[in-house]
């Protein structure tokens, strides 16, 4: 545990133990997350494991007593600022102890940083990189050149300047579940992991975003893109190229066709196709009028 003001000093208006950071939707219990409108107020408010925030002295107001107040103008910088601060801390506390397995196979030309543990009967490949916090189970495979727990594209300009927004989480490759070289899976920003369940393929040259949850006897195939804490199904194809965009549900069964583009949910069951581009007001209008009833 953490106190807040630990992490964000004299701006504490009200302390409390932090287990972490995190967003209004994140499911971690005693995190700080932060909010610069009513609206997201209202939205971490009612995610009980948010135990305090970091928002504007007008929005103060709004926030329940019983749990932590940090104030700032600028309530995204002071969070993102002190989200790197408790990283560093939190990066003292691995989530995976290291253990390799005695049947294990990895090649010695295999990157395996020291908070990694790999499965019985588990193979890594020459120039795969494991990264810290990596749990691969067993009889996985991570091919040639796959990078597992490598961060997400996640900066923040603030003043004119790139702020690298530190990922603190981790990745778990499930029990017999392939990663194919060049695939690139990530590791989320706040404490949790980026899980692919057993009996999953990712394909050559595929990225799986941080904080995605993929479903058992799913096949991501070559050079297919799955956005930021989106969540895949179970069996569920998606052909290659394809495009998941960020925070999307993509149902059990549904299949996504070669190159196309997913930027909204996708039913249990339901084939996906489409991968025309065109001027985005366009596409906008286009799906205004689809949703019509």
């Amino acid at each position: 545990m953490h106190r807040l003001s630990d992490i964000f000093g004299a701006a504490t208006e009200r302390d409390c133990e932090i287990t972490g950071s995190g967003f209004a939707s994140t499911r971690v219990a005693g995190i700080v997350s932060f909010a610069g409108a009513a609206r997201y107020v209202a939205e971490a408010a009612d995610n009980p494991d948010i135990a305090a925030l970091v928002a504007t002295p007008g929005l103060a107001g709004m926030w329940p007593v019983s749990r932590g107040l940090a104030l700032d103008a600028s309530p995204e910088r002071a969070f993102y600022l002190g989200h790197n601060r408790l990283a560093d801390r939190l990066a003292e506390t691995p989530l995976v102890t290291r253990t390799i397995a005695p049947s294990a196979r990895i090649s010695p030309n295999a990157i395996i940083s020291e908070d990694v543990e790999i499965g019985e009967d588990a193979e890594v490949e020459a120039g795969a990189i494991l990264l810290n916090n990596v749990r691969i189970g067993p009889g996985a495979y991570v091919g040639p050149g796959a990078v597992v727990g490598a961060e997400g594209h996640f900066g923040k300009h603030f003043d004119g300047a790139l702020l690298r927004v530190h990922h603190t989480g981790g990745v778990a490759i499930g029990t017999r579940s392939h990663v194919h070289a060049g695939a690139i899976v990530q590791r989320p920003v706040e404490r949790g992991m980026t899980i692919i369940a057993p009996d999953c393929v990712i394909g050559p040259g595929a990225q799986v975003g941080h904080g995605v949850e993929i479903g058992p006897r799913t096949v991501v195939t070559g050079g297919a893109v799955l956005a930021g804490y989106s969540t895949i199904g179970a069996d569920v194809g998606i052909g290659p190229g394809a495009k998941i965009r960020n925070l999307i549900r993509v149902g059990d069964g549904a299949r996504v066709e070669i190159g196309a583009v997913v930027a909204s949910p996708v039913p249990p069951g339901a084939r996906m196709s489409s991968p025309f581009a065109m001027l985005h007001t366009r596409v906008l209008r286009l799906m205004a009028g689809w949703a019509q009833p």
